[in-house]
């Protein structure tokens, strides 16, 4: 787990409300002494969040129709899309 192998990070992960995804997070990482687990944030108080962060881990899932993949040709796998880095 990176929050063990790497106990020089601080690390924040906000919390899906729902109790079915609490629950497990906390009994996994609650006790971590690095890892500051937080509820969902408003707009402004995230984006201070990722600004203060070296690195961000996030997952992103896109749902792309069946259909749309047959026309297109594309696999049933999961489409990733590339994102630009930030500068700076």
């Amino acid at each position: 787990m990176l929050a063990q192998r790497h106990p020089e990070l601080d690390i924040v992960y906000s919390v899906h409300l729902n109790p079915r995804v609490q629950e497990p997070v906390k009994r996994v990482l609650g006790k971590l002494p690095n890892v500051r687990l937080v509820a969902p944030q408003s707009y402004e108080p995230f984006v201070a969040l990722m600004c203060g962060a070296t690195f961000i881990l996030t997952e992103i899932r896109l749902s792309v129709r069946k259909d749309s993949m047959a026309e297109s040709g594309s696999s049933e796998r999961t489409k990733r899309r590339s994102y630009p880095r930030p500068s700076g």
